[in-house]
């Protein structure tokens, strides 16, 4: 899986690749989602295309959001992981109650 850059890439970036935009809040949700739905491996080629981004452009993509979506990426495909977990898989959480998934609250 591999994600690149568009033919008009340069003139469209100026729309959208600008400090703090608001873009990034976006950015980040379709990242969380497309690892809750499966496709963490299209998670991870849009982090690397935006750690490639942020590499070129570091005074448009600054460090913590880099971070941020990184972190989003592994937080998330960690959680998910242990979503497929039952009850039954940790005794210790089970303690009688109906099997379901396990998924860990936050802050952990």
């Amino acid at each position: 899986m591999d994600c690149q850059e568009a033919p008009d890439f340069e003139a469209r970036r100026r729309l959208w690749l600008t400090p703090e935009n608001h873009h990034y809040a976006r950015l980040t949700r379709i990242l969380r989602s497309l690892v809750l739905l499966g496709f963490a491996e299209h998670a991870e080629a849009l982090v690397d295309f935006l750690y490639l981004l942020h590499r070129r452009y570091p005074a448009f993509i600054a460090a913590n959001t880099w971070n941020h979506w990184r972190e989003t990426v592994e937080f998330h495909e960690w959680r998910a992981a242990l979503s497929n977990r039952t009850v039954a898989d940790d005794p210790g959480r089970g303690m009688g109650l109906a099997q379901g998934p396990v998924i860990p609250r936050w802050p952990f």
